[in-house]
């Protein structure tokens, strides 16, 4: 195994020993005996969420819990899923920010919810206000604050407990005139069936009068050329100059989506990918958000074997400043292989950023001609 890329490929490796162990371990396991009997906390559970994805925009978000709860406890907000490079929110580590919240409830009072109780203490519906509040496309929380009490068995929940979700975009009928064709740097979140983030380089040609693309994703790896720093890395270190100039292993994660500089594309074994997605953007509203929406694409990792079939983003890029764009989203996918075994569906969020065209990467594949078995066989989804 390269460094390169190898904290990937030890996560996937370590999911297919655990998949081994677990079968191992239901055959031999037998009742050991025990002091207590543990109770756990309360926790809430999204009515209808399939996949990270709910579909219905406007009706009500149920959140079901599993014992019947003391109302007065209960403090929740619906935010931004914005989190960094290590998985942290924003209010989560010193100077990161405060939340970007939609929307909260608590016993002191609601902000753009209203909610009720139902009368057995197990659900809460919440409704935006006003009606649509909510963006489509963007990854969004729900966090549930610690201290969360049982009525029935009085644990409480010590933790913030996050439920990201997304709303899919919608493609309209209408073309396109804000997503524009060029690079982008994603960073894929995936959080089931293993935790592991994946970083691509992404080309994409948008056509403007029909919303419609096509993007050719390229796997992300650190820049191998030690001599970047001054004094140049030793020891397989390699050079990151985003935040600042120091040697890093090469597996270490980018905090932010800033870091693309440190990153060139990798489309061939062992640790490199390449995989086609089709897809369609439509504007929203005045303020230059655009969503987009794939349809499934198929991701092939040669080493490990890794194939995401039913691969799918829904996400909203939005303006920022100095004219690039920054989108938040989630992705699906309807079956994992991990050397030919089913190890289930995936979810997960994902970020990105536009980059300039004079900062493109070299050589980074682009739409149309790449013809190997990392391309996804996806049918259009402008017409969605």
């Amino acid at each position: 195994m390269t460094r390169a890329g190898g904290a990937v490929e030890a996560k996937l490796a370590t999911l297919g020993l655990l998949v081994l162990a677990g079968a191992a371990a239901l055959v031999a396991a037998a009742p050991l005996p025990s002091c207590q009997t543990y109770v756990p906390p309360p926790t809430g559970t999204v009515v209808g969420l399939s996949s990270g994805i709910l579909n219905d925009p406007l009706a009500p978000i149920v959140v079901e819990f599993s014992t019947p709860i003391d109302p007065s406890t209960l403090s929740l907000q619906l935010a931004a899923f914005d989190i960094d490079g290590y998985g942290n929110l924003p209010d989560e580590v010193p100077d990161g920010g405060s939340l970007d919240v939609y929307g909260s409830y608590s016993r002191a009072g609601e902000s753009h919810l209203s909610a009720t109780v139902s009368a057995d203490r197990r659900s809460i519906s919440l409704v935006a206000t006003p009606i649509g509040w909510l963006p489509t496309g963007p990854s969004l929380v729900l966090l549930i604050d610690p201290g969360l009490t049982s009525m029935t068995t009085g644990t409480v929940l010590r933790y913030r407990e996050r439920i990201p979700f997304s709303y899919p975009a919608t493609c309209g009928k209408g073309g396109t005139t804000r997503f524009r064709s060029g690079a982008y740097f994603f960073l894929l979140q995936v959080s089931e069936p293993i935790g592991v983030e994946l970083k691509v380089l992404a080309a994409i040609d948008v056509n403007a009068q029909t919303g419609a693309f096509f993007g050719q994703f390229t796997a992300a790896v650190r820049n191998p050329d030690p001599s970047r720093c001054s004094p140049p890395c030793t020891g397989g270190d390699v050079c990151e100059l985003i935040p600042s100039q120091k040697c890093v292993i090469p597996s270490t994660e980018p905090v932010s989506l800033e870091e693309y500089p440190d990153f060139v594309a990798k489309a061939t074994s062992p640790n490199g990918y390449t995989f086609e997605m089709h897809g369609c953007a439509s504007d929203v509203g005045d303020g230059g958000a655009v969503d987009i929406l794939t349809a499934p694409g198929v991701l092939d990792v040669p080493s490990p074997q890794v194939s995401i079939e039913g691969l799918t983003f829904t996400a909203q890029f939005d303006p920022v400043d100095g004219g690039a764009v920054r989108a938040s989203g989630s992705l699906t996918s309807t079956k994992t292989l991990l050397i030919g075994a089913n190890v289930g569906p995936g979810t997960g969020t994902l970020s990105a950023l536009s980059i300039p065209d004079a900062q493109a990467p070299a050589n980074l594949p682009q739409p149309g001609t790449v013809t190997d078995a990392g391309v996804g066989d996806a049918t259009d989804a402008s017409s969605q």
